[in-house]
């Protein structure tokens, strides 16, 4: 709630001079649906799902993280691969709270793997715009460029470089940290985590919730040199 809340604020003061303070496309902000589609989803819990809810935004209402007495930039996502990412190497901006962190208990969620098993005709297919395929099948994948937290950057593929990014979505994996190998005419994907891996990690939170962490604790330790605070 509170990391939501910041990011409306953040988009607002970044949208200033526009029409619009912040939009439901959450390939850039934030997914939305309404209260009463939200009750269709939830069934039998709708209820006691509200009241969940309601009770988070009484006790959390007001509250935003700041730096330097501005609103962060409080993305979150999924699971992350064990660490967190620095935010320069998924979108190319420093941000001095949005930094690699540990966050072991994603590793011991459910999600925390997914795999995916791509026959060979369709990784040629889904590629043939940018590679060249030649030779054997068992050699197309070559060296592959790492962050320290294991978002592929670089992978090289019958010599052609091909950022992760890209192979995430071609490939509609559920993260950009993955193991790939050829095996009896599929390539078979090994997937870590579930997002792009910055910045708050719902399931790591979750596991540091059940250790005894309040949100004000997991909030910093996601966000790093940031300010929790309730404004007016």
């Amino acid at each position: 709630a509170v990391a939501a809340y910041t990011f409306a604020l953040f988009r607002k003061e970044e949208n200033a001079d526009k029409e619009y303070d912040i939009t439901d496309n959450h390939l850039s902000d934030q997914s939305y649906i309404s209260k009463s589609e939200a009750q269709i989803r939830w069934g039998d819990n709708a209820e006691s799902y509200t009241q969940k809810i309601n009770k988070v935004l009484d006790e959390t209402e007001r509250y935003v993280m700041t730096y330097e007495n501005k609103p962060i930039l409080a993305v979150y996502h999924a699971i992350s691969y064990g660490k967190t990412e620095d935010a320069k190497n998924i979108w190319n901006k420093d941000y001095p709270y949005l930094i690699s962190v540990d966050s072991y208990g994603d590793k011991l969620c459910d999600g925390y793997i997914s795999t995916l098993c791509v026959p060979q005709d369709k990784f040629i297919e889904k590629l043939s715009a940018k590679i060249n395929f030649e030779g054997e099948a068992q050699n197309f994948i070559g060296e592959i460029d790492r962050t320290q937290a294991g978002t592929v950057k670089e992978i090289l593929i019958c010599g052609k470089s091909v950022s992760g990014s890209e192979i995430r979505e071609l490939f509609e994996l559920r993260s950009s940290n993955f193991q790939i190998e050829y095996k009896d005419g599929n390539f078979n994907f090994t997937v870590y985590g579930y997002g792009h891996s910055v910045g708050l990690s719902q399931n790591g939170a979750d596991y540091l919730a059940k250790q005894g962490s309040d949100f004000k604790q997991f909030l910093s330790h996601y966000y790093p040199n940031s300010k929790i605070e309730k404004i007016n």
